[in-house]
């Protein structure tokens, strides 16, 4: 009887050190992963922003010494913006600078802010900065319209907590994609990575193993310099006009009651604060749109557009580029998306007019795209 008694306590003790040793085990693997998905395996918590990062940081060490312009935005930057057409263009003091956008997917002027707090922190800091003002993403309401629709909370780095919740945290619009408990919905993130980030993990590690729906080789396509190709195949006609009706759908709260936000306005502000402090010299672009797409805007929207950014020239000395008009309507997809030739063609007249050492030296509004002043300041709200 004793030694039955005897084996089963030493079973007993043996499944619970199993156990104990499984659950730590577990524990430190989930720790590891997480330590390891804010550095070198970035793309396997967020996948675009991890190959970029990755190409990004190559560049750096093959020329550390180059005069370094960063392109911060949108799809719209992101499909574009040719660095290599920007940097053909430009000229600093004999040398060839090396221009990367780092536009990413519905980033307006929160995620732009957490973008270069992340690279800050990373060590990256760009010599100047290109920065997208979205128009539309000017216009971010609680509950309304904002770029949170665009965001997964899961997928932010623990540096980005401050300005979600001093920005987003807040908002109750789009509950059926990001419900009030967006704690959970991080920790959930953070807890069990290996399950949250699976189809990442597996799209990095063993893309032949998922489904075609699961995989993500979009973002594959991300040349060497940040630039994504444009995703459209060339469009028809009927193509062209069913993309633009998904576009004005897409954006139609932005278009109601248009005006420059207090959440947008205070987020973009902090970002030009955050370039001066740390001496990087900025410059506001506003990305092409077709026609049709400004169409969309109430009237006055461009005024109001117009004096927003004047009022931030004053304020900061950033460099405005205007280009809204600079492309035909046949050069977009869906009105505000530029196709791969019309890009080149737009980065080689971006690069011309950003005058590489002018930009060095003293930022100011070039002449060809000076927004009209206003005898009255925009408000603030």
């Amino acid at each position: 009887m004793d030694k039955r008694l005897t084996a089963r306590c030493r079973t007993m003790r043996r499944a619970r050190a199993a156990l104990v040793g499984g659950l730590a085990f577990f524990v430190a693997t989930q720790l590891a992963l997480n330590v390891v998905l804010d550095g070198p395996w970035a793309a396997m918590r967020d996948l675009e922003f991890g190959e970029k990062l990755c190409r990004l940081q190559a560049r750096l060490k093959e020329a550390p010494e180059r005069p370094f312009l960063l392109v911060l935005g949108s799809s719209r930057s992101a499909n574009g913006v040719l660095p290599s057409k920007l940097a053909a263009a430009s000229t600093a003091a004999g040398h060839t600078p090396l221009v990367f956008n780092f536009g990413l997917v519905g980033c307006g002027p929160v995620q732009e802010l957490m973008l270069m707090r992340r690279l800050l922190r990373r060590g990256i800091r760009p010599d100047r900065v290109l920065i997208e003002v979205h128009p539309a993403l000017l216009h971010q309401e609680p509950g309304v319209f904002g770029e949170r629709i665009w965001m997964q909370v899961s997928r932010m780095e623990s540096c980005d907590l401050d300005i979600f919740h001093r920005y987003l945290a807040e908002t109750g619009g789009c509950s059926w994609r990001y419900p009030d408990s967006w704690p959970w919905s991080w920790w959930h993130g953070r807890l069990v990575p290996a399950w949250s980030h699976r189809i990442s993990i597996f799209n990095q590690l063993a893309p032949l193993w998922l489904e075609a729906a699961s995989r993500q080789d979009y973002f594959k396509q991300i040349d060497a310099l940040g630039w994504m190709p444009s995703p459209f195949p060339p469009p028809t006609e009927e193509n062209r006009r069913r993309w633009s009706e998904n576009a004005r759908n897409e954006y139609a709260r932005a278009f109601e009651r248009y005006r420059v936000t207090a959440l947008a306005d205070r987020a973009l502000r902090e970002l030009l604060e955050v370039c001066r402090g740390e001496g990087i010299a900025p410059a506001l672009l506003l990305m092409p749109e077709g026609s049709n797409f400004r169409g969309w805007y109430p009237p006055g929207a461009r005024h109001e557009i117009n004096n927003y950014l004047t009022q931030l020239h004053a304020e900061f000395g950033a460099r405005i580029f205007d280009a809204m008009t600079w492309c035909d309507d046949d050069d977009f997809a869906d009105g505000h998306h530029l196709l791969s030739e019309p890009a080149a063609r737009f980065s080689e007249r971006l690069g011309r007019e950003l005058e590489w050492p002018v930009l060095a030296r003293q930022p100011a509004i070039s002449t060809a795209t000076r927004p009209q002043p206003s005898a009255r300041p925009p408000r603030r709200r």
